[in-house]
């Protein structure tokens, strides 16, 4: 059924059952789904007047106000939520992810911390307070995290990639390196993991080998022109400086001849 199919079969059960708060949810779930927030609000909202004990009102609204970047309402309603169950770990996972938008970094570590004593081995628990512990600046105690979540789930590309981004900004290029190579084992098609990798190459003085990597990137996104532009320019370089360096060398064999 269409969007507009679904609307006017909802709005039509809501003519006949006004008071009814599951139609009111569907329908906020419905505009919620195609990014309409201002309406989806307005339905929850009037959901929550009618069954106001339905905690997944809550987190619903809160998961707007993340994606409207408005944390501080994203908090209240993650924290009424969390007041129906307070052994919930995937909501406190939630808060701690608010409170880190909110640089409040002391209560997003307490929500994870007691998210992780609840679930030791959700791998994403881990890995969302290393991104708070990044985002706090503490850097070691947040490649800690990485290795955790890691440990925990062998297979996630994207944890690769943030442990590798970590170790750039330390200037640890080549575990950097190591990490990009085995976010690319894991998954192969991601053009930026190939062009994280051929930057950090870059940065090591390692050219040609940066080339592959760029090469790769423009290959899996042939319309991109900025990955496009990257390559072209890193190989003109490098062929620049290496006729350059024959030239020299062809020059020194002279003079020394």
């Amino acid at each position: 059924m269409s969007f507009e199919k679904t609307i006017i079969y909802l709005k039509s059960k809501l003519e006949l059952n006004p008071d009814d708060p599951e139609i009111y949810t569907e329908l906020g779930s419905a505009f919620y789904e195609i990014k309409k927030y201002e309406k989806a609000i307005k339905y929850y909202s009037q959901a929550l007047k009618l069954n106001p004990d339905n905690h997944e009102l809550y987190s619903n609204l809160a998961n707007i106000y993340m994606d409207l970047c408005e944390y501080e309402d994203a908090v209240r309603f993650y924290e009424k939520a969390l007041s129906f169950n307070e052994e919930d770990y995937e909501l406190m996972v939630c808060l701690g992810n608010a409170y880190t938008e909110l640089k409040i970094y002391a209560k997003a570590f307490q929500y994870f911390e007691k998210a992780a004593s609840i679930s030791p081995d959700d791998y994403k628990i881990h890995l969302c307070y290393g991104i708070a512990k990044s985002e706090a600046g503490e850097m070691d105690e947040a490649i800690e995290k990485y290795k955790k979540a890691i440990s925990l789930e062998p297979k996630d590309d994207k944890t690769f990639i943030i442990l590798a981004n970590t170790f750039v900004e330390k200037n640890l290029y080549d575990e950097a390196i190591e990490h990009y190579k085995k976010a690319i084992e894991i998954n192969n098609q991601n053009s930026l993991t190939y062009m994280a990798l051929g930057n950090t190459l870059v940065l090591t003085g390692n050219i040609e080998q940066s080339i592959d990597y760029y090469r790769h990137a423009s290959q899996l996104e042939p319309t991109n022109q900025e990955i496009r532009y990257i390559y072209e320019k890193t190989l003109e370089e490098y062929a620049s400086g290496t006729i350059e360096k024959i030239i020299n060398e062809e020059e020194y064999d002279i003079n020394e001849g």
